[in-house]
C-alpha cells in the first residue's frame, strides 16, 4: 500500500542520495535561469504565431504606403569589417538614389533589419525624422526640399551585427570562425515599403482578416518585378576587411 511504499522510500533516502538530489535540482534551476535569460531577456521570445501576428500588424499599420513612389538605387558603396573571433561585423555604406518617377518625392521610407543594430542614418540634404518604429523596423524621413524627377540623393548608414546569447529559435550563424555569410536583405536598410514582410498564405490572411490576394503576383505586376530584382542595374563597390588567411567574396 501507499504507507509501506513511503516507508520504503524514506529508508532508501540516505544523506548521499539527498546530496545528489539537491545537486541535481540546483543544476536544473541554474540551467533554467540561463536559458530564460538568453531567450527572454537578451533576446525577445517569439513563437511562430508571434511572427505571423507581427506581419499582420505591420501590414495594417504601414500597408497604406505600398506602391508609394520612392527613389531607386543606382549605386552602393560598402566598407565591411568582419571580426570572426568575436562573431561581430560592422558595415558603413552609401546608397546612391535617383528619383526616376515623373513626380517629386517628399519623404523617404527606410526599412531597417532586426538582425543588426542601425547606428546612423544620414542624407546629403536636409531631412527630418518624422517616424522611427523600432518594433516594425520602419522609418520615415521628410525631405526639406522634395526630390524632383531626375534628381539624386545620397544616403549614408552604419549597421552593427553583434549576437547576444541565443534566441528561442533560429540561432544566428552569420558570422563564424570560417564561413561567414550574409546578404543585403538580412542586414542592410532598404528603401520603401517592404511588401515581403506581409502575410502571403491565403489561410493566414483570412485568419488575421486581411484582404485576399494571389500568393504569386501576376506577370503584369510591375512593382512586384521591381521588388524581385527586376529593376535597373546598379553600380556596386565593397571593401571587406577580415582575419588574415581568409578570403572575402562579394557579388558584382
Amino acid at each position: 500500500d501507499l504507507g509501506s511504499r513511503l516507508a520504503l522510500a524514506r529508508g532508501r533516502f540516505t544523506r548521499r542520495v539527498g546530496g545528489f538530489a539537491a545537486a541535481g535540482l540546483a543544476l536544473i534551476l541554474t540551467l533554467g535561469r540561463f536559458i530564460f535569460y538568453n531567450t527572454n531577456v537578451l533576446n525577445p521570445y517569439r513563437t511562430a504565431s508571434d511572427s505571423l501576428a507581427w506581419r499582420a500588424d505591420f501590414e495594417r499599420r504601414y500597408g497604406q504606403y505600398k506602391g508609394i513612389r520612392q527613389p531607386e538605387h543606382t549605386g552602393a558603396n560598402l566598407r565591411v569589417e568582419i571580426y570572426p573571433d568575436r562573431r561581430e561585423a560592422e558595415i558603413r555604406g552609401t546608397f546612391h538614389l535617383v528619383n526616376t518617377s515623373p513626380d517629386a518625392i517628399g519623404s523617404v521610407h527606410l526599412a531597417t533589419k532586426s538582425a543588426v543594430k542601425t547606428m546612423a542614418i544620414r542624407f546629403d540634404r536636409s531631412a527630418k525624422s518624422v517616424l522611427s518604429d523600432e518594433k516594425f523596423g520602419h522609418r520615415i524621413y521628410a525631405l526639406e526640399t522634395p526630390l524632383r524627377s531626375g534628381e539624386s540623393l545620397q544616403l549614408d548608414f552604419e549597421v552593427h551585427f553583434k549576437p547576444r546569447g541565443f534566441p528561442n529559435r533560429g540561432m544566428g550563424t552569420s558570422v563564424v570562425a570560417n564561413g561567414t555569410y550574409f546578404t543585403n536583405d538580412a542586414w542592410l536598410p532598404a528603401i520603401g515599403y517592404q511588401a515581403d514582410r506581409e502575410l502571403r498564405s491565403a489561410g493566414d490572411r483570412r485568419k488575421y482578416r486581411l484582404a485576399a490576394r494571389p500568393e504569386t503576383p501576376v506577370l503584369d505586376d510591375v512593382e512586384a518585378r521591381r521588388g524581385a530584382g527586376g529593376g535597373a542595374r546598379t553600380a556596386f563597390e565593397a571593401v571587406v576587411g577580415t582575419d588574415e588567411g581568409q578570403v572575402a567574396v562579394a557579388p558584382g
